[in-house]
């Protein structure tokens, strides 16, 4: 698959997909739980998005690879309670500026 998208192997596609943390400027949720087995915790830059003002980083014990679930609880995960704080944060501080609406949508 690297070579039919212009990569000479997994090194280099890896190389070219690293993200520039730095230049983010919007304010961006990252979650991620420790024993996801898919992106392994020693393999996430933490220092790189800790570093940016402009990044919220929420590291979770359980979680597994987008298992954030609470599957027939009916009750919130934690990732939908980081979800939940980080949104009601950025719509406090931006509550006064004409792009965005102090009320709430419907989903």
């Amino acid at each position: 698959i690297c070579p039919m998208n212009g990569h000479s192997d997994p090194e280099h596609y890896y190389a070219f997909c690293q993200p520039e943390l730095e230049r983010i400027c919007t304010p961006l949720l990252c979650i991620h739980a420790r024993d996801d087995p898919v992106i392994g915790s020693d393999e996430l830059p933490v220092d790189k998005l800790s570093s940016n003002p402009h990044i919220s980083l929420t590291l979770t014990d359980t979680g597994g690879h987008l298992g954030y679930h609470e599957i027939g609880s009916g009750a919130a995960s934690s990732a939908d309670e980081s979800v939940f704080r980080f949104f009601e944060v950025h719509r406090r501080r931006f509550a006064g500026t004409a792009h965005l609406s102090s009320r709430p949508s419907r989903l």
